[in-house]
């Protein structure tokens, strides 16, 4: 079996799977989170989120490394 190509969101930089392609698509620049919340300030709550949970970093030490991914995103640059 093929091994499919993974794909990021370029918008918060979660991986996605042709599953959680935003609208059905077979391949999508955005996760369907991000199509429905689009603003910057939604993306990056979800990314600080992330952060906190992987890292166990404070909310003001994950929100900072938010930014810092954001500017990575495609979306954000």
């Amino acid at each position: 079996m093929a091994q499919m190509e993974e794909h990021a969101c370029q918008s918060c930089g979660t991986p996605i799977n042709p599953e959680d392609f935003a609208e059905g698509s077979e391949k999508g620049d955005f996760c369907s989170f991000c199509i429905v919340h689009p603003t910057k300030d939604d993306v990056q709550a979800r990314i600080a989120d992330r952060i906190q949970q992987e890292t166990g970093k404070s909310r003001q030490e994950a929100e900072q490394s938010a930014d810092e991914t954001m500017k990575e995103l495609p979306r954000w640059q």
